[in-house]
């Protein structure tokens, strides 16, 4: 599993400063036996869950990224449960 932060954050000028949602499309397909999971924890980003989902369904890969909202939880590592 690959966690990625796709939040398109920058400055007024420049590159982004993490991925946008064209990011995460190449991350499906240079790793295409990983599940990426995109987290949206940065405030004042412009690439929003529903941007990178319309992107993914887009590319046909919606079903390769997950996508949490605020209170989902994902099991990483093969492990389930709470301690």
């Amino acid at each position: 599993m690959t966690v990625v932060n796709a939040a398109g954050a920058r400055f007024l000028t420049g590159d982004p400063l993490v991925m946008i949602d064209e990011d995460v499309v190449s991350v499906c397909r240079a790793l295409s036996t990983t599940r990426v999971v995109h987290m949206e924890a940065l405030n004042h980003c412009p690439l929003t869950r529903d941007g990178l989902r319309e992107t993914l369904r887009r590319e046909g890969l919606l079903d390769r990224v997950a996508v949490p909202d605020d209170g989902d939880t994902i099991c990483v590592g093969g492990r389930s449960g709470s301690r």
